[in-house]
């Protein structure tokens, strides 16, 4: 009877349904396995390829000992640029030392194994300030402002993160000098910030730690650090934001007058006058963060009017004695007959300078929305109605010193009317 049992399990067991489905499924996995050794084949192949890549990328080069792409033109070709930076703009704004940048610039030309990131940054911001201001110069079409920018700014990482030398403050502050003059204040102002960083970490703003450096040296960062100072003073109040650099953080003396080197002194065309352009940069820059300190400021905010009029009052009789203090020679409308050709557009932008300083202490400007509402109700009354306008309708008030403030402008307008350079730079 077990063995009964037994036979019909075996038959139900093998039966010819069940032998079929198990062909059936052996089939498939035979064709499993085979699409597998396919795939694996093709994944060996993949493999040696790669090796083969790999070995072919161990003998190539490396990015970094590729032929270096951060090339310049011949040197011959930028040497004008150069010569006509340093005459003119570096001049009045001491950024590099001249000396110092020449003996960088033909060590880039003469050992190109020691070529770094920092130096080919720097020449590019030379090249670009020199370019901005002075268009006439001939490039031979190898180089424009936008693209010397473009190169400073590929590296911009690796520059601030290098040990601490003032290089990296120079070529940044550079950048903040060429990008000061868009109408757009807020790429500027995040570079200034990183200016500021570095003027922070190289304790640029103290005379403390210099005992071991050089009169050269110290005079250097000393410059340095004033460069940094206008620039964050201007951006602060053209974009109405706290200024990064205090007042009270700072140790170091204004510009000398007559330093030994002559940075920032301008005679005119007669000899009869001279002034430090940059000694009158600083002091107009400390205005500007006066103006923002004491009438745009959070604090100002919650000044009574009566305080605010006093302060007022306070910096525009310190702007009208910085105005003083210029000899004839160098008002605007002066400037073109008396004033060397190279500083004709730096001075033409430090009276718009001070023009937009005193419009913003009387806030006679665009964004003084109240008053400019006041301005355009009165100009449809005259238009509408001038008979009764002016018989019965009020005079609008109009900003402390307009009278002033109306003939500096105009005075700024006749000088960039007249300019034969390059000017688009001083609109914003």
């Amino acid at each position: 009877m077990g063995s009964d049992v037994v036979q019909v399990k075996a038959d139900i067991f093998y039966s010819a349904p069940r032998v079929e489905s198990l062909e059936a499924r052996m089939g498939r996995m035979e064709s499993m396995l085979e699409g597998l050794k396919t795939q694996i084949d093709i994944l060996s192949q993949r493999r040696e390829i790669q090796s083969a890549i790999d070995d072919v990328q161990e003998v190539l080069p490396s990015s970094e000992e590729r032929e270096d792409e951060r090339t310049l033109p011949p040197l011959p070709h930028i040497l004008s640029i150069v010569d006509e930076y340093f005459s003119s703009t570096n001049r009045l704004l001491p950024l590099f030392d001249q000396i110092k940048f020449m003996q960088m610039l033909r060590d880039w030309y003469s050992t190109p194994d020691h070529r770094d990131s920092a130096t080919w940054a720097a020449i590019n911001v030379v090249l670009a300030l020199g370019l901005l201001l002075q268009p006439h110069i001939d490039a031979g079409g190898e180089l424009t402002v936008a693209m010397l920018v473009k190169n400073a700014q590929s590296v911009l990482d690796e520059i601030v993160t290098r040990e601490e030398d003032i290089l990296s403050a120079q070529i940044v502050l550079g950048l903040c000098i060429l990008f000061q003059e868009s109408p757009d204040p807020q790429p500027a102002s995040v570079l200034v910030a990183t200016a500021v960083t570095l003027v922070h970490r190289l304790r640029l703003y103290s005379r403390s730690g210099q005992e071991n450096l050089s009169q050269a040296d110290v005079r250097q960062r000393d410059r340095l650090f004033w460069i940094a100072y206008v620039l964050d003073k201007s951006i602060s109040l053209r974009a109405q934001q706290p200024p990064l650099l205090s007042d009270a953080w700072t140790d170091i003396d204004l510009p000398e007058v007559d330093p030994i080197d002559g940075a920032g002194v301008v005679y005119s065309l007669r000899g009869t006058s001279t002034i430090n352009f940059f000694r009158l940069r600083v002091q107009l820059g400390i205005i500007q963060g006066k103006v923002y300190d004491w009438l745009y400021s959070v604090t100002a905010d919650k000044l009574l009017s009566a305080a605010k009029e006093q302060f007022v009052q306070s910096i525009e009789c310190t702007l009208h004695q910085w105005e003083e203090s210029l000899p004839r020679e160098f008002m605007p409308d002066s400037i073109l007959e008396s004033a060397p050709p190279g500083t004709v557009q730096h001075l033409a932008s430090l009276h718009w300078t001070y023009l937009h300083a005193s419009a913003m202490i009387h806030r006679a400007h665009s964004h003084n929305q109240k008053w400019i509402q006041i301005i355009l109700q009165r100009s449809a009354i005259v238009i509408d109605e001038p008979i009764r306008c002016a018989i019965t309708s009020p005079q609008p008030s109009l900003p402390g010193s307009w009278s002033k403030l109306v003939s500096s402008s105009r005075a700024c307008m006749r000088l960039w009317d007249s300019m034969p350079i390059y000017n688009e730079p001083l609109i914003w």
